[in-house]
C-alpha cells in the first residue's frame, strides 16, 4: 500500500490525474458502504408499545372518528393490518413472502376469529368506492364491537352459533 504524500497529488501528466480519480473513487466507495451498511444490517421493526393490540386498534378507530386520521378504506386497511401484526407479534418483513391472513391462520386456532377478520377485510374492500360517511359508520360499528370487551360474544351472535340457548 502506498502512503499519501504531497507528491501523490502532483498533477504532472496522466499519472497525477489517475491517482486523483482513484482517491475520489475510493472516497465515494467508502461513503456508499457506510450508508448501505445501515440498510443491510437493519433490525426488523419491533413494536415496543405496551398497549394491548385491541386497545391500540380501538384508539386508532377513535382517531378516524374524531378526524385525526383520514376516513378512507386504505387508512382503515393499514390500521387493521398493523393491528394483526401487533396482536400476533409478527414482523413486517414476513409480509413480503406471506399474506397477512396466511400468518393469522398459522397463529390463530379459533376459526371464528379468522372468519371475523375475513369479514372485516371484506367490508374494508367494499368500502373502497364509498363515501367518508359510510366509512365512518363502519368504523363506529367496529368500534362498538371492540368496546364490548369480548369479541367472541360478537362472533357467536353474528354467526348464529348460540351454545347457551
Amino acid at each position: 500500500m502506498f502512503w499519501i504524500t504531497p507528491a501523490f497529488f502532483l498533477l504532472s501528466g496522466n499519472k497525477g490525474l489517475l491517482k486523483s480519480f482513484v482517491v475520489i473513487f475510493g472516497f465515494i466507495l467508502i461513503v456508499y458502504m457506510i450508508k448501505i451498511r445501515n440498510k443491510i444490517f437493519r433490525r426488523p421493526r419491533v413494536y415496543r408499545d405496551k398497549l394491548p393490540a385491541e386497545i391500540w386498534f380501538y384508539s386508532k378507530l377513535l382517531d378516524i372518528q374524531i378526524g385525526k386520521e383520514k376516513a378512507n378504506s386504505d387508512v382503515l386497511w393499514n390500521i387493521f393490518q398493523s393491528f394483526l401484526l401487533r396482536k400476533y407479534k409478527l414482523h413486517e418483513d414476513l409480509l413480503k413472502t406471506y399474506t397477512i391472513f396466511k400468518l393469522v391462520q398459522v397463529h390463530e386456532k379459533d376459526s371464528a376469529m379468522i372468519d371475523f377478520y375475513g369479514d372485516i377485510y371484506a367490508a374494508i374492500e367494499n368500502l373502497k368506492h364509498q363515501t367518508e360517511e359510510e366509512v365512518l359508520s363502519y368504523v363506529k360499528s367496529i368500534k362498538r364491537e371492540f368496546n364490548k370487551g369480548d369479541i367472541t360474544e360478537f362472533i357467536s351472535e353474528k354467526k348464529g352459533n348460540c351454545n347457551n340457548c
